[in-house]
């Protein structure tokens, strides 16, 4: 059953239930219709990304879908995990939101450092919307049913009030402790700070670790930072599911 992020469900459909008629926007009619070419009686899951989840049939002459199903999903707030992650190049951070989506990521925080990539101040502002985009195509796919939020990118001074809301903290060093020794506990909230390539000056590493944050390391190569977002939230997964 193909699944569709709706957003316009939680405020146009509020009171939608089994029986009620809903009329996406001509982008997604197209999308099922020329793109998926569906037929006369699909089904489908539009979501709104908060929990809301619509099962609906499609009514190909009248181009609509009604309603068979709704479900409300109430989500955990206590075990949320977020990756604040050093700007890096577009191509790269793009990559890395559609995975941090697919591997269970609440919230992703772009963020500045010594050795960034530069980016104008002008540009943030677009390149936070394209990430929202992508984290939200995502989301369908890997049948995830609450929205990853994209921050805006703020600076390390930001960073460190944030991780004040998180019980597990860490971050990746060649100078931190083993992986295999992390003593997370998952049914509370994670943050995963991740370092840009180079890492972090010794500055701001000592400012880090002042924030209560464990420092670890994951493996004798030198990864990159996407690379080390996907691992720090394998991770989490691993300790979750095992």
């Amino acid at each position: 059953m193909k699944r569709i992020f709706l957003p316009e469900l939680l405020s146009n459909f509020s009171n939608v239930k089994a029986g009620s008629l809903i009329t996406p926007d001509t982008k997604v009619l197209h999308r099922i219709k020329d793109v998926l070419r569906a037929e006369e009686g699909s089904v489908f899951e539009f979501i709104d990304g908060n929990g809301l989840v619509v099962q609906a049939e499609f009514l190909k002459k009248e181009c609509n879908f009604v309603v068979n199903k709704v479900d409300r999903v109430k989500k955990n707030n206590s075990n949320q995990i977020c990756v604040a992650v050093s700007i890096i190049r577009r191509e790269r951070f793009d990559l890395m939101v559609e995975k941090a989506v697919e591997l269970g990521a609440d919230k992703i925080i772009p963020f500045r450092s010594e050795r960034s990539k530069p980016y104008s101040n002008e540009s943030f502002d677009k390149l936070r919307e394209r990430w929202q985009r992508i984290a939200d195509q995502a989301l369908s796919q890997c049948r995830r049913d609450f929205r990853c939020v994209i921050e805006p990118i703020c600076d390390l001074n930001t960073l460190k009030l944030i991780t004040g809301d998180y019980h597990n903290k860490a971050a990746f060093d060649p100078t931190g402790i083993k992986i295999s020794n992390a003593d997370f506990d998952t049914t509370k909230s994670t943050i995963f700070i991740i370092g840009p390539e180079g890492g972090f000056s010794d500055n701001e590493l000592s400012n880090i670790k002042s924030w209560d944050v464990k420092l670890y390391s994951v493996s004798e190569n030198i990864l990159r930072t996407e690379t080390a977002a996907f691992y720090a939230l394998s991770v989490i997964n691993f300790l979750k599911f095992r």
